[in-house]
């Protein structure tokens, strides 16, 4: 079993609303109906990583930084990283909402007055860098990123357009760009960022991280990974995709004892950035983790949607 084939059950290319269906909506009903459903917890873990990042480049800095957060999808990041939200507060909200007969015209108005009334906590301007228009309309129309980028990568290239949102960008973030970027593509977007950025990338043990980090080493850019410390996802979708994904790290050598054997998807962290600054202060010291393990899944989450 290639990496290829279960990255194709990750994605959920055989899964149809588990999939990238629920991208193609108007708003992020379906989105959470069916990620929160399988328990997707990475974007509360990934939350303070990346506010301790952000904290240290506006630090480093001194001034407003901007953010571009790929495969934001709604930006769920943008919205649990800005705002004191959690995973279950949006995901309670929009199931409340989820069999009401609110359009989704309503929905995104009453959602825009939703984020305002909520304090921001992150001096910083986000952009939206996805291949789903609907997701990105979305979280553009509620204020939750200032700017997006639309772009799939196996058909277009960056316009001109693009590369100046784009550019200019102190930190780039994401909890799932390794699913769907390979080394020339990541390079694309490095080089349209210009600079020098730093990337902070959560990555499926079974996705490819290496495309990435040669994307980064060639531009002067060191890769480290937080050794030694993995991170939930979410459950597995499918009987299949567990399978296809613990063959997949078989095959590559990668031990799954307590990690994905146990139903559970992991990711691993890593920090690109250039070498003086990475020796100054390496990962394990710039940021504290945790890793979401003993998170307890219970209650309302493992009953059926809206039972």
């Amino acid at each position: 079993m290639t990496t290829t084939s279960a990255l194709a059950f990750v994605r959920g290319e055989d899964e149809g609303e588990t999939t990238g269906d629920i991208y193609q909506q108007p708003d992020p009903r379906g989105y959470f109906r069916v990620m929160f459903g399988l328990d997707y917890v990475l974007p509360d873990i990934a939350t303070s990583v990346f506010r301790q990042l952000i904290t240290a480049r506006r630090t480093a800095l001194g001034r407003r930084i901007k953010i571009v957060d790929i495969g934001c999808g709604y930006a769920t990041n943008a919205a649990l990283i800005r705002f004191p939200l959690d995973m279950d507060d949006l995901a309670h909200r929009y199931r409340d909402l989820d069999h009401s007969e609110l359009s989704a015209e309503r929905l995104i108005e009453l959602d825009q007055h939703f984020f305002k009334a909520w304090p921001s906590s992150i001096d910083a301007d986000f952009v939206g860098f996805d291949i789903h228009a609907p997701a990105l309309d979305y979280a553009k129309c509620v204020g939750l990123v200032a700017d997006v980028v639309c772009c799939d990568f196996a058909q277009d290239v960056l316009s001109d357009a693009d590369r100046r949102v784009l550019s200019g960008a102190d930190l780039i973030i994401s909890t799932t760009a390794a699913d769907f970027l390979d080394e020339d593509r990541f390079g694309l977007l490095l080089d349209a960022v210009g600079g020098d950025p730093w990337c902070a990338v959560f990555g499926l043990r079974v996705s490819p991280m290496f495309e990435l980090e040669a994307a980064a080493k060639a531009r002067g850019l060191v890769s480290e990974r937080l050794e030694g410390t993995t991170f939930v996802q979410r459950r597995f979708a499918t009987s299949q995709e567990w399978t296809q994904v613990l063959l997949a790290l078989e095959t590559q050598g990668i031990a799954t004892v307590g990690k994905e054997s146990e139903g559970l998807l992991h990711s691993e962290f890593f920090l690109m950035r250039r070498e003086a600054e990475a020796a100054e202060r390496p990962v394990h010291k710039t940021i504290s983790l945790s890793r979401g393990q003993e998170r307890s899944f219970a209650g309302w989450r493992r009953r059926p949607w809206g039972v």
